[in-house]
C-alpha cells in the first residue's frame, strides 16, 4: 500500500512527496520520514500546507507528524486517526515562526504639570514585524517617560486675622514663587463669593516672583473661615495645594454700663468673648482720649473670653469711657472699642432729734436717675423690712424725672433715751447691688425736777437734757418771758442742766423748760410746792398686794391753829371707809391703807386751818402696788437629746416691808436639792445647775436653772419665791420635753420579696414637717407612709409608718456569687418646724435574700447524683430557714419537699465574712419522676424570699451522625461534646464495625461544655466505619454522646497530557469523585475526540470509571 505528502499553494496541489524510507515494513508503530528543501515553501507566507493521501484501496491509522523546520523549530500535528480514500485529504499548516520588531519612538507628549514635577510619555509598536506563527513579541517597554517641569510650584501662604466685631477686617494670601501672572477665587464654608457690598478682593500685580490676594470685610460679624484658591490647579500635585483656608477670628465686646450713687467705688467692665488663648490687651480711655485714671485689670483667657474692668472712685457727674481692645496675634496689629458709660445719681438722707415717746421723721431723696425703674424701701435695725403699721408709717412718692423720695415716721420712739438705725435702700435699673444709706434715729430725754419747800424757803428748779446728737439749746420761761440767765447749749452725748431757784415762796409756783431743736420745740412745767405738813413714810413704795401700809401726817411749824385733816390719793379726796376712820389729833393725822389696785398711786395729806380758811399740803408718797406673780421663759422647752437649755424665772425683789428669802425650783411636784438634783415621778434622778441670781429692773430679780435633754427631763418645772413678809410666789410652769424619735422594730430587714414595716413615733410640741430620707442606697425605696397625730396636754404624738422595699437593681448583669454581699444602708427621718428644731433620728436597715443560683438549669442522666445550691445574704443563722419546693410534669403547683426522704438531703452552710450562706439539696440517684421545676423558699429574720427557678431535664439520648470523608494517609480527628453537668466514671470510643474499643482521657478541671478527642494519623480504607462515642456516670449510668461515619476515600493514577492540550483536575458538586478534564492550547486546535475530554476517578476504589482516556487537540482541516 502507498501513502503521500501533498504540498498545496494557492492554485491548490503542487507536488507529491513519498517517505524517505518507502521500502521499509509498515506496521503499527512505525515512523516514516520525509525531508523536504526551500522549494517546498509556498508564497511570503513562511509556511507548508501538507496533505496525506494514501493509494487506492489503502487505508492507515496515523498518530502524529512532527515537522523540523531549519533543524530548530519543530512542530507537531496530532491525528489520531484513519486516512483512507474515504477520509479525503486532511492537511495541517506547518510554519516557520516571524519574531516581532520595535518601531521608531513617537514623539515626547505635553508635560502633565507647569511645575511640581510633571511627565511626559511616549510609545513604539511591535510591528516592524508583527509577531507571528509563534513568533516571539518584541522584548523591552512599548511606552517610555520622563519627568519634566520639576521646578517649584507657588507656596500659598495664608494671613490669619483676629479683629473685633463691625470692625473692617482684611485677609490676604501671598502665592510665590509665579512665573506668570495668575488669578484667585475665594470660597465661604464651600460655596464661591463674589466682589460686592460684602465683601471686596483684590490682586496684585506680579512683582518679584510674587503675589498678594486680598479680601476686604467692610464690618466682620463672625468667625468666618474663607478659602484662598488658584484657578491655574493643575500646576499642582497634591490634591488641595491649591487652595489655602483663611481664618478671621471675630470676638465680640460686651461692655457694661453703670449708674451708681456719687462718691461710690464702682467698676466698669467690658467682656471680650471668643478671643483666642494668646488673648487680647485692653487700654481705657476718657471721652477726650486721654488715659482714664483709675486701676485696670484683666483676666486671663478662660473659655474662649477676658474680662477688663476700670475701678473709678469718687465719681461725682455723668462720664463715658472707652474700651479699646487690641489683638496682636497674627502680627497684625487690629482694635477694636466700646463706649461704657457711668452715669450718676445722689440719695440724701436726714433726720434730726426727737423726744423720746414722740414721733420722729426720717426721710430719703433719690436724684438724678437715668433709668427708668427705681424703687426705695426702709429696713429696720435688725434687718427686717419696715411696712405700715402702729409704729410706723411711710410716705413714698411716684417715681417722676429721676427723683423718688420717702418720708419714714416713727410713732413710738420709747420711752427711754436711745439711738436706732434705720437703712434707706435704693434699687436703681438693673443694679445687682442695692444701695444702702444708714439714717440715725436720735432721740434725746429731758428730765425735769419739782421742788417741795417750806414756807419762806427757797426752792429750786432743775432740767436735763440726757445725751443728744444735735446742739440742742435749753432755757426756763416764766409765762412767755425768759428767765435770764437760764440758757444753755447741749453738748453730743453729755448731760446739759439748767437750774432755777425762786427765794422766800410763800405758795406754790410753776415754770416752763423749754428745749429747742432744728425743727421743733419742746415744753415743760415744773412745779415748786410749798409744803407745811410733813408725810411719812417719804418717797415711793414697792409693795406686795395686800400688804397694809401705814401712813403719818404732822404739822412742820410748831403753832397749829384749829383745823382738821383729810387724805387724797391719785389727786383726788379720798372717801374710802379707812380714810373716813383715819386716826387725827390737833397736830397728826395716821391712816392705814391695804395695798391693793385702786389703793396704789400717789397720797398725801391736807389740812384747813378754820380761822384762815388756809390749806395746808403734805409732801406726796407713791405707792407702786407689786403682784403675788412672777414670770417664767420659755413656756416649753424642746430640743435634741444631749442638747442644753435652760429655763428663766423672774420674781419681784427689792421690796418695801418684804424681803425675798429664799427661792427654790420644783420639777415635776418634788423640789430639787441645793446641789441641783431633782427626782421624776417614777423616782429617776435628774441632774439640773443653777446659775447666778441677776437684777433684770429696779424690783424684778431673775433666776436660771440649765439641764440637759434626756428621756428623764420631760415634765413640768417652776421656780418658787418666799419672802419675810410670809408671801408665797410660785412662777408658771415650763414644759421641758425631748425630741427624740422611736424606732420599732430596733433592727429592720428587707429582703427583694418582702417590705419592712417601720413605726416612728415621735413627741413635739407642734405641728411639724416629716420626710424620709434613704442616704447613700440605690437599692432602696419607700413606698407609702401612715401619718396620725395624737393631741396630748402639752404636746402631741406624731406616729408614721413607713414601708420600705428593696429597689431592683438595673444593671441587666446576672449577679454572680462572688458579687453577693450583706448591705447596709441607713435611712434617716426628719422632722422640722421651720428654724425652731429639727429631728434627725438615723438608723439602719439590713439588705439580706439576694438569691444567685449556682446553676438555672441542670441536665443529667437517669441514675446520676444531681446537686442543686443557692446563694443568699442573711444575718443570723440562727433567724434562717430554708424549704425546698418542686413542680413536676405530675404537679401543677409547687409542693414542699418533705424532709427526711432517702433521695433528697438538704442541708446549708455557715455564713461567711461577706453574709452569704450557701443552702443546698442533693438528690442522690436522679429518677424520670425527679425531672421538672425547684426553688429555694429562705426565712430571713422573719423576711421571706424565693430564689428562681432551679430545672432539671434529661439527656437526650439520640444522637445524631457525624459524616466524615477524607483520603488515604490523612489526619483525621473524632470529637465529641460533653455538654452535662454530671460526675464521669470513664469515656470510650468503639470502632462499631470490629467493635474495637478504646479509653479516652477525660478532661482535667473541665468547664462545660467540654471536648472528648480522638486522632488518627494516616487513615487508611480499613479505618473506615462508624464509631460511637460513650460515656459513664460514676452513679451507674452509660450514654452514647455521639456517632461518627468515617469514609477514607482512595486517589486514582494521575493521567498524561495528551499533545496540545491543557490538563485540569476538579472537584465534582455533592459527589465524593473527582475528575480531570483538557483544553485545546493554542488557537485552531480542535479536539480529535470530543467524547474524550474527560475522565472520572471513583475514590471508593481508585480507578477511573471508563478507559478511554483524555482526546489530543489537533489543527482543524482546511
Amino acid at each position: 500500500s502507498n501513502f503521500y505528502f501533498m504540498f498545496y499553494g494557492p492554485g491548490g496541489i503542487t507536488s507529491l512527496h513519498f517517505p524517505d524510507n518507502e521500502g521499509d515494513d509498515r506496521k503499527e508503530g512505525a515512523t516514516e520520514t520525509w525531508s523536504f528543501d526551500d522549494s517546498a515553501y509556498i508564497g511570503t507566507f513562511g509556511c507548508v500546507r501538507v496533505g496525506i493521501k494514501t493509494g487506492d484501496g489503502d487505508g492507515w491509522y496515523f498518530k502524529w507528524i512532527d515537522a523540523f523546520i531549519d533543524d530548530s523549530y519543530q512542530k507537531t500535528w496530532y491525528y489520531n486517526g484513519w486516512i483512507d480514500d474515504q477520509a479525503g485529504y486532511p492537511s495541517y499548516d506547518f510554519c516557520k515562526p516571524i519574531h516581532g520588531g520595535w518601531s521608531s519612538w513617537s514623539s515626547w507628549s505635553t508635560c502633565t504639570r507647569e511645575c511640581g514635577s510633571g511627565t511626559q510619555d511616549r510609545s513604539r509598536r511591535c510591528n516592524n514585524p508583527t509577531p507571528k506563527y509563534e513568533g516571539d513579541y518584541c522584548s523591552g517597554s512599548s511606552t517610555g517617560r520622563q519627568s519634566c517641569n520639576t521646578r517649584a510650584c507657588p507656596t500659598i501662604t495664608a494671613y490669619h486675622q483676629e479683629t473685633g466685631q463691625g470692625t473692617t477686617a482684611r485677609l490676604s494670601c501671598g502665592i510665590y514663587p509665579l512665573w506668570s501672572r495668575i488669578t484667585v477665587a475665594w470660597k465661604v464654608d464651600g460655596s464661591y463669593i463674589t466682589n460686592g457690598a460684602h465683601y471686596s478682593f483684590q490682586i496684585s500685580s506680579l512683582q518679584s516672583n510674587s503675589q498678594t490676594a486680598t479680601i476686604t470685610i467692610p464690618s466682620a460679624e463672625e468667625t468666618t473661615t474663607f478659602t484662598c484658591e488658584v484657578t491655574r490647579d493643575y500646576w499642582y500635585p497634591r490634591e488641595g495645594e491649591w487652595r489655602k483656608t483663611l481664618n478671621l477670628f471675630v470676638y465680640f465686646i460686651t461692655k457694661t454700663d453703670r449708674e451708681v450713687r456719687t462718691g461710690t467705688i464702682t467698676k466698669l467692665s467690658c467682656t471680650i468673648s471668643n478671643v483666642l488663648s494668646s488673648g487680647v490687651t485692653v487700654r481705657w480711655r476718657n471721652e477726650d482720649k486721654t488715659e482714664a485714671q483709675g486701676e485696670v485689670e484683666i483676666t486671663s483667657v478662660i473659655n474662649d473670653q477676658q474680662v477688663s474692668t476700670l475701678t473709678i472712685e469718687n465719681p461725682q457727674v455723668d462720664r463715658k469711657f472707652f474700651c479699646l481692645v487690641r489683638s496682636n496675634t497674627f502680627g497684625y496689629v487690629t482694635e477694636s472699642s466700646a463706649v461704657a458709660s457711668l452715669e450718676v445719681y445722689t440719695i440724701e438722707v436726714s433726720s434730726y432729734d426727737v423726744l423720746a415717746g414722740t414721733v420722729a421723721t426720717l426721710s430719703c431723696s433719690l436724684d438724678g436717675v437715668k433709668s427708668t425703674v427705681a424703687r426705695l424701701w426702709w429696713v429696720g435695725n435688725k434687718g427686717d423690712k419696715v411696712t405700715n403699721n402702729e409704729k410706723h408709717t411711710i410716705r413714698t412718692g411716684l417715681f417722676q424725672r429721676g427723683r423718688l423720695e420717702s418720708v419714714l415716721e416713727v410713732t413710738k420712739v420709747g420711752s427711754a433715751a436711745g439711738d436706732k438705725w434705720f437703712t434707706c435702700v435704693v434699687s436703681v435699673g438693673g443694679n445687682d447691688v442695692d444701695d444702702e444709706s444708714p439714717v440715725l434715729l436720735k432721740t434725746f430725754t429731758v428730765n425735769k425736777a419739782d421742788s417741795n419747800v417750806k414756807s419762806g424757803d427757797t426752792g429750786t428748779l432743775t432740767c436735763q437734757v440726757l445725751t443728744p446728737s444735735d446742739s440742742l439749746t435749753l432755757f426756763w420761761m416764766n409765762g412767755q418771758s425768759l428767765v435770764q440767765g437760764t440758757r444753755r447749749s447741749s453738748l453730743e452725748d453729755s448731760i446739759t442742766t439748767t437750774t432755777l431757784q425762786v427765794e422766800k415762796l410763800l405758795q406754790d409756783i410753776s415754770y416752763t423748760c423749754v428745749v429747742t431743736t432744728q425743727v421743733k420745740n419742746y415744753s415743760f412745767l415744773a412745779t415748786i410746792e410749798v409744803n407745811d405738813l410733813a408725810l411719812t413714810p417719804v418717797y415711793e413704795m414697792k409693795v406686795l398686794t395686800g400688804t397694809i401700809v401705814q401712813f403719818a401726817s404732822n404739822h412742820v411749824f410748831s403753832v397749829i391753829a384749829n383745823g382738821n385733816f383729810r387724805w387724797e390719793n391719785n389727786n383726788r379726796p379720798c372717801n374710802t371707809t379707812s380714810c373716813l376712820n383715819s386716826v387725827n389729833s390737833p397736830t397728826s393725822s395716821t391712816l392705814q391703807v391695804a395695798v391693793n389696785e385702786t389703793t396704789a398711786g400717789l397720797w398725801r395729806s391736807l389740812y384747813k386751818e378754820q380761822t384762815s380758811g388756809k390749806t395746808l399740803k403734805s409732801n406726796t408718797v407713791l405707792i407702786r402696788e407689786v403682784p403675788l406673780k412672777g414670770s417664767q421663759t420659755p413656756t416649753s422647752v424642746w430640743d435634741l437629746p444631749g442638747s442644753k437649755s435652760e429655763v428663766i424665772c423672774s420674781v419681784p425683789h427689792n421690796l418695801t416691808f418684804s424681803k425675798l428669802t429664799k427661792l427654790s425650783w420644783v420639777f415635776e411636784g418634788m423640789l430639787i436639792d441645793s446641789n441641783g438634783l431633782g427626782y421624776t415621778r417614777a423616782k429617776h434622778p435628774v441632774r439640773f445647775s443653777f446659775g447666778d441670781a441677776k437684777i433684770l429692773t429696779y424690783f424684778t430679780e431673775e433666776w436660771r436653772i440649765g439641764f440637759n435633754h434626756s428621756v428623764l427631763t420631760n415634765g413640768d418645772i417652776w421656780c418658787q419665791a418666799e419672802y419675810s413678809s410670809g408671801h408665797i410666789i410660785n412662777t408658771p410652769k415650763s414644759y421641758l420635753g425631748v425630741l427624740v424619735t422611736h424606732v420599732n422594730p430596733k433592727m429592720i430587714v428587707i429582703t427583694l420579696e418582702t417590705a419592712a414595716i417601720v413605726t416612728f413615733e415621735t413627741r413635739l410640741p407642734l405641728t411639724a414637717e416629716h420626710e424620709v430620707t434613704i442616704t447613700d442606697c440605690h437599692l432602696v425605696r419607700s413606698i407609702r407612709s401612715d401619718f396620725s397625730l395624737e393631741k396630748l396636754e402639752n404636746s402631741q404624738t406624731l406616729r408614721e409608718v413607713c414601708y420600705f422595699l428593696h429597689r431592683p437593681s438595673n444593671s441587666g448583669d446576672t449577679p454572680r456569687r462572688a458579687d453577693l454581699l450583706a448591705k447596709e444602708c441607713e435611712i434617716t427621718y426628719s422632722l422640722s418646724y421651720d428654724d425652731y428644731f429639727q429631728i434627725n433620728t438615723v438608723f439602719p436597715i439590713l439588705l439580706l435574700g439576694e438569691m444567685v443560683l449556682e446553676n438555672s438549669e441542670i441536665t443529667a442522666a437517669v441514675g446520676q447524683k444531681v446537686t442543686i445550691a443557692v446563694h443568699f445574704t442573711a444575718r443570723d443563722i440562727s433567724e434562717t430557714t430554708v424549704v425546698w419546693e418542686r413542680k413536676g410534669q405530675e404537679l401543677d403547683e409547687w409542693a414542699e419537699i418533705p424532709t427526711g426522704l432517702l433521695s433528697y438531703r438538704s442541708f446549708t452552710s455557715d455564713i461567711d465574712e461577706n453574709g452569704v450562706m450557701t443552702a443546698t439539696l442533693l438528690i442522690q440517684y436522679l429518677a424520670t419522676t425527679d425531672v421538672g421545676d425547684y426553688r429555694a423558699i429562705a426565712w430571713i429574720s422573719n423576711q421571706r424570699q424565693t430564689s428562681g427557678v432551679i430545672k432539671i431535664s434529661l439527656v437526650d439520648h439520640t444522637t445524631d451522625t457525624q459524616i466524615i470523608s477524607v483520603f488515604e494517609g490523612s489526619l483525621v480527628v473524632l470529637s465529641a461534646e460533653i455538654i452535662i453537668n454530671a460526675d464521669l466514671e470513664s469515656a470510650e470510643l468503639i470502632h462499631l464495625e470490629d467493635m474495637k474499643t478504646t479509653t479516652l482521657s477525660l478532661p482535667d478541671n473541665w468547664l462545660l461544655p467540654a471536648n472528648l478527642t480522638y486522632q488518627m494519623q494516616n487513615v487508611m480504607s480499613s479505618n473506615s466505619g462508624r464509631y460511637m462515642f460513650r460515656v459513664r456516670f460514676n452513679g451507674g449510668g452509660k450514654m452514647i454522646l455521639k456517632e461518627v461515619l468515617l469514609r477514607v476515600k482512595q486517589y486514582c493514577r494521575p493521567p498524561k497530557r495528551p499533545a496540545n492540550t491543557i490538563i485540569t483536575k476538579e472537584d465534582i458538586t455533592d459527589s465524593e469523585n473527582y475528575q480531570y478534564t483538557v483544553q485545546c492550547d493554542g488557537d485552531g486546535l480542535v479536539f480529535m475526540f470530543e467524547n474524550q475530554t474527560g475522565i472520572v476517578c471513583d475514590t471508593e476504589t481508585g480507578q477511573y470509571t471508563t478507559n478511554n482516556g483524555l482526546t489530543p487537540c489537533t489543527y482543524r482541516k482546511p
